[in-house]
């Protein structure tokens, strides 16, 4: 759980499917010190296309889902890597409106999950 750090941004990536990226921040204290976690996730379909359209930056938002390791290499030769999440499940984190009018999507969702996520 945590909040965005950015717009969500989301693009076709084929035919008929949507992929929506977003960062989410999470907090962490340990007495007075606090950690702070960027995570990078990807939402496929109907879930990218729900996130793309409820959340901005700075919303709450609770993400279940698994580990992804992105390999690549950069134009000069450097080996990089990354950890993405890839969702299978979220819920609306910041209550109020927002969470009234996205209820009934995320009920959909939730039974469409698995049908829209290619990996």
């Amino acid at each position: 759980m945590g909040n965005l750090v950015r717009e969500p941004s989301s693009k076709e990536i084929g035919k008929d499917l949507t992929v929506c990226n977003f960062t989410v921040a999470t907090n962490r204290k340990r007495g007075e010190n606090e950690e702070v976690a960027y995570v990078d996730c990807a939402a496929f379909g109907k879930q990218g296309e729900t996130i793309s359209k409820y959340f901005k930056k700075g919303d709450r938002i609770l993400v279940e889902g698994r580990l992804r390791s992105d390999s690549w290499e950069t134009e000069d030769g450097q080996k990089r890597s990354k950890l993405n999440t890839i969702v299978e499940q979220f819920s609306f984190a910041n209550g109020g409106k927002k969470e009234d009018e996205g209820e009934a999507a995320q009920q959909t969702l939730t039974n469409a999950a698995a049908a829209s996520n290619p990996f």
